[in-house]
């Protein structure tokens, strides 16, 4: 086998291919040029999802002829001038490399001016060979023209997705440049049609708004606050509104969007319980954060970066969050679909000479049923969630519809509790309660027993003992293979421990990850909150009910259970009063 070095024109294609795979890829380092070039006004025009045509136009500094002539050649740039500056720049793009890798996977044109130039210049470019150069007119700043992408590689070409797919990436990459620069003019266009028009005269939430709908943005809290050496803001969902996956969670870090799972995991555990399993919240998070406190240059497109202070970062999210879902949690609302809502307006309208008679028809079957409840609601004053005043709120337990949802009138609002559900809140947080400092309570065991584990992996083990008695686990070594059980969690009962205890120690074999184990503990107090509680089905006596309603109410985000499913829904005296046309 003989080494020989590549072509230069084939190591040249391999590694345009790394940084511009698809149009968005242009899209996006093209905008990252304009936004620090410091143009006010980017405008993307597109012909054929980007395949045939991408033009980005800016208004921002411009180049003169003598940085036209070497601004697509490899490792040029404005933005840093040694290594030690990437570790200061704040500017998106650094590494001079995506003009070069563009011009030589396309036809490029660039025609710029500088405010101090009279005129201003154009290349074209092909292949990464300049072709032509000249005098033009136009106003200062900067258009770049990318035509037939990927025109020497047919391979590549033939590769990307149709049109309607790609401009669905560069509509992605567009959104999420515009978000956070809320402050520019963004334009983009797709064969001659304005697609969206965003102002700079909007703010970010109203940028959200624009691109996502009015009734996502209606679902949204904005959260804000200063730590020493990070700055957060941004806007993220009410508890009780989620959607299926997490193509909803956005973030950026001094205005760049990355993905960082140290952040979607902070924002995950501070809805967990409170959105249910297989639904996950929304979020739109801006970390202003010294640019010394950050790396940049670990990704290819730069989507990620490394944080020095991950760490602390995560835990003030996740306090963020957890203290305005604390502030802000409300019952979900008993929502009619909108066919019922019309049907029912169509059929008042349509039969209004009816109406008394009807009324009058639907009474007596009222006064019929009636004789069938065996005994009056009787007024049952309860404690609602604390107030701020600390006062109560008065109940009136109704009845229960199906032996499961429990009706309660409250003031002016209706409200339906699910009795399993409640009941599995409360036993959570009962037993959730015993904890102490992070710590599950043990209880010795009258008569302890062995545990063998393979002797390779007993230091191991070892090292972890510590976390065990975190989650009331206390082993001590007992020869060479083996550990003696002294005490298990309080709430377990032996065998249930015996099963929890082989799933720890498997994943400490197996090398996983334990720092942070009351999460498994708490999926256990999750499951065995819910085979304790009481049933869909089940007959409670009426102080069954009263006391499961005081008791769940005296606790903090009482309205879903520990795996996320509401304990409630509620309608307001108004919305019935609509429903009726009565108002």
């Amino acid at each position: 086998m003989n080494i020989k070095q590549l072509p230069k024109e084939t190591y040249q294609k391999i590694a345009a291919g790394e940084i511009i795979d698809r149009p968005a890829s242009v899209v996006r380092e093209l905008i990252d040029n304009a936004i620090d070039s410091e143009a006010s006004q980017i405008k993307v025009h597109l012909v054929e999802g980007g395949k045939k045509l991408i033009q980005i136009q800016d208004n921002g500094m411009g180049m003169t002829l003598d940085d036209l002539r070497i601004c697509f050649l490899k490792h040029t740039t404005s933005k840093i001038k040694d290594f030690e500056d990437i570790y200061r720049t704040v500017s998106l793009g650094f590494r001079g490399e995506a003009l070069n890798a563009t011009s030589i996977v396309s036809e490029l044109e660039i025609l710029s001016r500088t405010k101090a130039d009279s005129v201003a210049h154009s290349i074209l470019i092909k292949g990464g060979q300049l072709i032509n150069e000249k005098e033009i007119a136009r106003n200062p700043g900067t258009s770049v023209l990318v035509r037939h992408l990927f025109y020497n590689i047919p391979v590549r070409q033939k590769a990307l997705k149709t049109e309607s797919t790609e401009l669905r990436y560069i509509k992605d990459v567009f959104i999420h440049k515009a978000i956070p620069f809320y402050d520019r003019d963004f334009y983009l266009t797709h064969n001659g049609k304005e697609l969206y028009s965003s102002l700079k005269s909007l703010s970010a939430l109203d940028r959200i708004k624009l691109f996502y709908g009015d009734d996502l943005q209606s679902h949204l809290v904005e959260v804000v606050q200063e730590f020493g050496d990070f700055h957060i803001r941004g806007y993220i969902s009410e508890p009780n509104f989620f959607k299926r996956n997490k193509k909803f969670q956005f973030s950026y870090v001094n205005q760049r969007p990355i993905f960082s799972p140290a952040i979607s995991h902070a924002v995950s555990k501070a809805y967990e319980g409170i959105t249910p399993v297989g639904h996950h919240p929304l979020s739109f998070l801006f970390l202003e954060i010294d640019p010394q406190l950050l790396d940049v240059n670990i990704h290819p497109t730069k989507r990620e970066v490394k944080i020095s202070i991950e760490p602390a970062i995560h835990q003030a999210i996740y306090h963020l969050i957890k203290d305005m879902i604390s502030k802000n949690y409300a019952l979900p609302k008993i929502e009619l679909k909108e066919r019922v809502k019309s049907s029912l307006s169509s059929y008042y309208q349509s039969n209004n000479n009816a109406r008394q008679n009807d009324f009058i028809s639907h009474t007596k079957v009222w006064d019929r049923s009636r004789q069938f409840v065996k005994s009056p609601a009787v007024d049952v004053p309860i404690h609602d969630t604390p107030s701020k005043e600390g006062t109560e709120q008065d109940y009136r337990i109704m009845g229960v519809l199906f032996n499961t949802y429990i009706l309660i009138e409250h003031g002016d609002e209706f409200l339906l509790l699910d009795q399993h559900a409640a009941h599995e809140r409360l036993r959570y947080e009962q037993i959730k309660a015993k904890m102490t400092n992070d710590k599950v309570p043990s209880q010795p065991l009258l008569t302890p027993f062995v545990v063998d584990v393979p002797p390779s992996d007993m230091e191991s083990i070892i090292s972890k003992l510590e976390n065990l008695t975190q989650l009331g686990i206390e082993l001590e070594v007992f020869g060479e293979q083996s550990f003696i059980v002294q005490s298990i969690p309080y709430f377990l009962k032996l065998e249930q421990a015996r099963v929890v205890l082989d799933k720890l120690l498997g994943d400490i074999m197996d090398g996983k990850n334990l720092a942070d184990p009351l999460s498994f503990i708490d999926n256990t107090l999750k499951m065995k909150a819910c085979r304790s509680a009481v049933k869909s089905g089940d007959l409670l006596s009426h102080s069954e009910l009263t006391h499961l309603v005081k008791e769940l109410l005296e606790y903090p985000n009482p309205f879903a259970c520990p795996h996320g499913r509401p304990t409630a829904l509620h309608l307001s005296k108004t919305e019935i009063e609509n429903l009726f046309l009565r108002t």
